[in-house]
């Protein structure tokens, strides 16, 4: 069984340092474990959590584990070259689907058992690197060569032509909002969710591209930012009315490769480091710099942001910006995707899932 369940602390087990040499008697205290077969790549998909389970996909397969213990509920094979490839996973009613470079695939959530697979055509575009999004019972995703394709929980399968190519989406009340490329220009979009009709559209100049973070809407506003872009492009960071797509505030000269909004808050990782602004005015509260790039997606947790950069993950305190604690993965590689819920923190390395303890406890969060 590749389940190691066990409770310890990582005194010495593991390459970690902690800020100013502070508290190097402390470490994140692991919880469980769960090895990868190495016989994928990097993992894409940030772990799902679903009830009781965890899911996730690490390698070639997609794999069911209990988040408070680490055991194994099932896990299932499917035929490919590396293990999934959308950025997050689509869940409507009990299906749950992942993509390859060619292809969807779905599973019973509850039994792992295979339900049906959808090779795509190659004029289609690759899907690959995309977030899959859940709206009217149905299950969306974005790709490459300007179309949304729409998946029943059946497997029926539709393809929108979108006229312009779209990146992430987000699903909120009846509207799809989506970060689109116009030209060399990065551009916001809201559409009717049933007949993808445009609703409104943002231009804010000569700005990058959403790559990388679908927008996040809450309380009527959407706060969506840009990352890349051609050559004499900038970047930037804005809040949106939900309903008419007129700006709120701006942001310049940052970059989103991903976001958190928490509170009054939202941080976000400009591959440098972290910056936290206020959500009421895009005014910056603090921002550290880490020396070194590094795109992987954020998230808070009790207190703290859980920052996977180059290789290692930075733990800073919310409040301050501070450093707190720097850890690398107990068995090598690298930290790539990290997920704060169900009071523990879920970090996945190129080899292993690892369930901690939040910074500064001993114990899961109840």
């Amino acid at each position: 069984m590749l389940i190691i369940a066990s409770i310890l602390t990582l005194s010495g087990c593991f390459n970690s340092t902690s800020n100013g040499g502070k508290d190097k008697e402390q470490n994140l205290k692991i919880l469980w474990e769960y090895a990868y077969d190495l016989d994928g790549g990097a993992p894409d998909a940030k772990p799902l959590l679903f009830g009781d389970m965890l899911i996730t996909s690490g390698d070639k397969k997609i794999t069911a584990l209990s988040y408070d213990s680490g055991e194994l509920i099932w896990k299932t094979p499917f035929d490919s070259h590396r293990q999934l490839m959308n950025r997050t996973f689509g869940l409507s009613s009990e299906v749950i689907m992942g993509t390859i470079t060619w292809q969807f695939m779905a599973w019973n959530i509850h039994s792992g058992q295979s339900l049906w697979s959808i090779d795509v055509n190659r004029e289609f575009g690759t899907s690959s690197g995309r977030g899959i999004t859940q709206a009217n019972g149905k299950l969306y995703v974005a790709s490459q060569n300007r179309q949304i394709h729409e998946i029943s929980t059946t497997g029926e399968h539709i393809v929108h032509q979108m006229g312009l190519r779209t990146y992430e989406m987000s699903y909120l009340n009846g509207v799809f909002f989506m970060t689109q490329r116009i030209e060399d220009r990065g551009v916001i979009s809201a559409y009717d969710s049933n007949t993808f009709d445009l609703i409104w559209r943002f231009e804010p100049g000569n700005f990058g591209f959403g790559t990388r973070e679908a927008p996040i809407i809450e309380n009527g506003i959407v706060y969506v930012g840009t990352a890349g872009g051609p050559t004499g492009s900038i970047n930037g960071f804005f809040a949106l009315n939900a309903a008419t797509g007129q700006e709120i505030w701006r942001k310049e000269g940052i970059q989103t490769f991903s976001a958190v909004l928490e509170g009054d808050f939202i941080y976000i990782n400009d591959a440098g480091g972290i910056h936290k602004i206020r959500k009421d005015n895009g005014a910056t509260v603090w921002h550290t710099n880490f020396g070194s790039s590094g795109t992987a997606p954020i998230a808070y947790g009790y207190g703290h942001i859980y920052a996977p950069h180059s290789g290692a993950m930075r733990i800073l305190d919310a409040e301050t910006g501070k450093i707190v604690h720097i850890i690398s993965p107990p068995h090598g590689s690298y930290f790539w995707l990290v997920t704060a819920d169900k009071g523990r923190i879920f970090a996945q390395s190129s080899r292993h899932l690892y369930a901690f303890a939040p910074w500064g406890r001993k114990e899961a969060l109840e």
